[in-house]
Formats: C-alpha cells, sequence, structure tokens
C-alpha cells in the first residue's frame, strides 16, 4: 500500500453577521474543559518533515502542528509568555533518537545535552526556549488561538535575540513583551550534511489600541491556566524528530 498522506486543514470562512445565536445554548462548547485543549506549534518544514516527504508541504513553511494547515512563510506575532524546558531522547547504538519526555528546564537546570546513564542509556537532551505566542493575522479576523514557537539547535539563537529584545522592553521602557509584534521568518542555512531552514525573528510594530485588550485577555487566561497546570502543548513536532539520527538532528 501506498504512503498515507495526512490530511491539511483549511480555515472555515466567517459566518455571515447577521446570524443570531441562543445565549443559553453554547452546543458542545458547554463541557469545554482546560485540560481538554492542546496548544499547537508553529511547525517549521525541514526535509525530514512527514509532509515534505508526502509532497504536501514545501521546506520553509510554517504550519499548524495539530491540524497541518499551512500558516504562512512570514508570521506577524504578538508574544506574552515564556518557558525553558528540556527535551529528552534515548539514543540506539546506530544514532537514532527516540522521545522520552519533555522536562522543565527550571527544576532540571543541572542535566547535561549528552549523558550516559547507569544502565548504559546514552541521553541526548535538547535546551528549548518556547513562547506562547498569537498570530496577528487570525487577531484581525476575530479568531485568535494561542500557538507556541519554540527555539532550539540551530534555531536557539533567535529564541536568546527574541529574550534579549525583550529585556530591552522592560529595561528602557517598562512595557511587556507584547507592546510590539515580532516578524518570524525562516532563512536557509547549509553545512556539510545539505541544507535547511532555520527560524529568524525580527522587531516590527506597536500593538494598537484596539488589540491591547483582545492580546491582555487571552494572556491572562493562558496565564490562569498555567498556574493551575492546565495547558498541555503538542508534541507531535518532537516525534517526528525520531526519525534522523541526533547527529544529523542536531543541526536543525
Amino acid at each position: 500500500m501506498g504512503k498515507e498522506t495526512k490530511e491539511v486543514v483549511v480555515k472555515e470562512d466567517n459566518l455571515p453577521m447577521d446570524l443570531k445565536f441562543s445565549n443559553d445554548l453554547m452546543g458542545a462548547t458547554e463541557d469545554i474543559d482546560n485540560e481538554d485543549i492542546v496548544i499547537p506549534k508553529i511547525h517549521l518544514m525541514q526535509s525530514m518533515s512527514d509532509l515534505v516527504r508526502e509532497d504536501v508541504a514545501k521546506i520553509g513553511e510554517f504550519r499548524n502542528s495539530r491540524t497541518n494547515e499551512l500558516l504562512g512563510t512570514e508570521l506577524e506575532i504578538f508574544v506574552f509568555a515564556m518557558y525553558k524546558s528540556w527535551q529528552v531522547f534515548e539514543v540506539s547504538k546506530k544514532g537514532k533518537p527516540v522521545y522520552v519526555e519533555t522536562l522543565d528546564y527550571y527544576d532540571n537546570a543541572t542535566l547535561q545535552i549528552e549523558e550516559t546513564m547507569a544502565d548504559g542509556k546514552q541521553i541526548h537532551r535538547d535546551k528549548v526556549l518556547g513562547f506562547f505566542c498569537l498570530l496577528v493575522d487570525e487577531l484581525k479576523q476575530g479568531g485568535a488561538f494561542p500557538y507556541i514557537v519554540d527555539f532550539k539547535r540551530t534555531s536557539r539563537a533567535a529564541g536568546q535575540d527574541l529574550v534579549t529584545k525583550f529585556a530591552k522592553l522592560k529595561q528602557f521602557a517598562n512595557l511587556p513583551s507584547y507592546a510590539k509584534t515580532f516578524k518570524l521568518t525562516a532563512k536557509e542555512a547549509t553545512n556539510d550534511l545539505g541544507s535547511f531552514f532555520v527560524k529568524n525573528i525580527e522587531t516590527g510594530r506597536n500593538i494598537t489600541a484596539e488589540e491591547l485588550p483582545i492580546v491582555e485577555a487571552i494572556a491572562r487566561q493562558i496565564k490562569e491556566s498555567r498556574a493551575k497546570g492546565k495547558v498541555k502543548v503538542d508534541d507531535s513536532d518532537i516525534k517526528e524528530e525520531s526519525k534522523v539520527s541526533v547527529e544529523k538532528n542536531d543541526k536543525f
């Protein structure tokens, strides 16, 4: 049988504004629990990505890690929270990494990138900078939902640049990270293993008075849910990385 192609989900058109819904009936949304919601990642397509191998996507594209929806190649985002973590892989004798778990960085700050365990298992860990963000285009359409954009390996420097930009906003103007938009792009890089894409971040414009209350409402909701331990982040993109060796994977 041939390789199964993943379904690519596209956005639905906005509903007509003249529709009137009953205020006392919310359908299935009445029973939604925060624990049922998984926040997707902005997933950068590489040559190893399933969708690229299936000729559904192109390298350098950003896609929703849950739905595979194409988000674009240049995204304007608001960033309103961040975290640091370790992504842990067990490495086989042939160099194949198998994703094991994600650990909070601050609770495990002394861990090493490479480690041989007492039972002989080889462990590889990625330091990850992750950010909660909103797409400006979705905000304009009235249907913004949080995403995660994370930075690791060769893209980690861009994440560190983003943290520096936030520090300057706070130190010199006492402004939050979402006071400005940031432009997320991907640029091609090359090494002895071939070509690949890394994430790039640039400072954009100031937030508008219309955008501010919407961004802050979503940021507050996520902050409260995180405090209760009710925020789950999609990990399907991490599992995809188990298909190549650590040596090659370290370049992405």
